[in-house]
């Protein structure tokens, strides 16, 4: 893979992060929203964030140099708030999902299981990665081809 579809590819993961940290918890009065709040609290506390975090950094890390991988890592660390991130998830949570949909998400999160799921993510993803690989190529030169990228 060369070094602008890692970049493309990260950059996709990294605008991901940076939208979820954007959406801001809404203000709901209701006992309903309450309840919804509740819930989306309970999903974003047992979500392994800080385990996404370290899986996006380390997969962004490894598309550099070995010698800058390091740096990388430190900035990154530095700069990732996990407690910030965490009230954003809330509020992207409550914005984003149902209350039926945070209850099976609360449920999935406090499985065993869910843990192993979420590391084993990264693996899936780098198995799907040379499928997509060539097939989002192709897409670009086909896009090439039809002049999409062409400067009018």
């Amino acid at each position: 893979m060369n070094i602008k579809m890692k970049h493309i590819i990260a950059l996709g993961v990294l605008k991901k992060l940076a939208l979820m940290a954007l959406i801001v918890m809404c203000g709901m009065n209701d006992a309903a929203a309450q309840d919804k709040k509740e819930l989306a609290l309970q999903v974003a506390k047992v979500m392994p964030l800080e385990q996404q975090i370290t899986d996006f950094t380390n997969a962004v890390a490894q598309t550099l140099p070995e010698a800058k991988q390091p740096l990388f890592k430190s900035i990154m660390d530095k700069n990732i708030d996990a407690k910030k991130l965490r009230v954003a998830a809330q509020g992207a949570l409550l914005e984003t999902f149902s209350d039926e949909e945070l209850k099976v998400m609360a449920d999935f999160y406090a499985k065993p299981e869910a843990a192993s799921i979420m590391t084993k993510l990264g693996n899936f993803g780098e198995a799907m990665q040379p499928t997509i690989k060539v097939m989002v190529e192709k897409a670009i030169e086909d896009a090439k081809k039809a002049g999409i990228f062409n400067e009018e």
